[in-house]
């Protein structure tokens, strides 16, 4: 589970978190991970928002492209 930070609608972190009954991911991925998380934090927040505070259901996008 990633855990995103915003400070003045600007991303200043992203800590991965350990979740109930959910994996961790391998070591070597997580890097990997944060960087797709930083990528694309504030569609991921606008998704976020849109789903738990104003209840529209988000498209959903699949990402093919390479980092």
């Amino acid at each position: 589970m990633f855990e995103l930070f915003f400070e003045d609608g600007k991303l200043t972190d992203v800590q991965l978190r350990k979740a109930d009954g959910v994996e961790m991911l391998p070591a070597k991925d997580q890097k990997e991970a944060i960087k797709v998380v930083e990528l694309y934090a504030d569609e991921i927040a606008q998704k976020w928002l849109d789903f738990f505070v104003l209840k529209k259901k988000p498209k959903i996008r699949k990402i093919t492209k390479r980092l």
